[in-house]
């Protein structure tokens, strides 16, 4: 059966998540930039507690941000298979949100370690 011949009350109400595909654009290209500043953080965050708190409300904001990035694009997938931009979009969150975990993991080997000092 087609999304379209769905009773609505059956379906996922994604405007929960984003009102829109446009905002999930645009937050996903906030996304995409705000994951490259992961490398200001790179042997910062052992220098002092502020620092390393900055770092942590940065990756807790972008974590959330990404998360609901990819479920909503994932279960926009869901929703009708058949529709390439749901396709697209999914395949788009999957490769340039993919740096964002590395980045994430590569700060807190060994350098959050090194702030038991403080």
């Amino acid at each position: 059966m087609k999304r379209s011949e769905q009773k609505i009350n059956d379906t996922w109400n994604m405007e929960d998540m984003f009102p829109s595909d446009k905002v999930w654009e645009e937050d996903f290209e906030k996304a995409t930039k705000e994951v490259a500043k992961y490398k200001e953080f790179s042997g910062k965050i052992k220098d002092s507690k502020d620092k390393l708190i900055e770092f942590l409300k940065f990756n807790d904001e972008i974590s959330l941000l990404a998360e609901r990035l990819y479920v909503y694009a994932n279960q926009k997938y869901h929703e009708d298979m058949g529709n390439g931009q749901s396709r697209a979009r999914r395949a788009r969150r999957s490769q340039d949100l993919r740096t964002a975990p590395r980045s994430r993991a590569s700060m807190r080997s060994g350098k959050i370690s090194q702030t038991n000092k403080l």
